[in-house]
């Protein structure tokens, strides 16, 4: 018999889906996100500056970017909205790393 978990192959289709999804997500965020101004900018401005600190460590980088991102996500005040984002973020992530091995 088998043994173990089943992991369904990932499609085109799939990442396509994620990728949308994801947008629309921070399509609507950042409209809401963008009433908060200086506040908000203030501490994107700080994520931008880290990035660019964290060029040459690739996995530093990503994370900070993912931070840069969960921050206007979850300035719009949404809680329902900023947990689908992070599941989106996970399964983009495994995604990744499915494309990467």
């Amino acid at each position: 018999p088998k043994k173990g978990a089943y992991v369904p192959p990932i499609t085109e289709a799939d990442i396509e889906a994620v990728m949308q999804a994801r947008g629309l997500v921070e399509e609507w965020c950042s409209r809401r996100a963008a009433s908060l101004g200086e506040m908000l900018a203030a501490e994107l401005d700080r994520l931008i500056a880290e990035q660019v600190d964290l060029l040459q460590d690739p996995v530093a980088f990503i994370e900070c970017d993912r931070e840069f991102h969960r921050t206007i996500v979850r300035a719009a005040g949404n809680p329902v909205l900023a947990d689908f984002y992070e599941s989106l973020r996970d399964r983009q992530l495994r995604m990744g790393v499915h494309v990467m091995t």
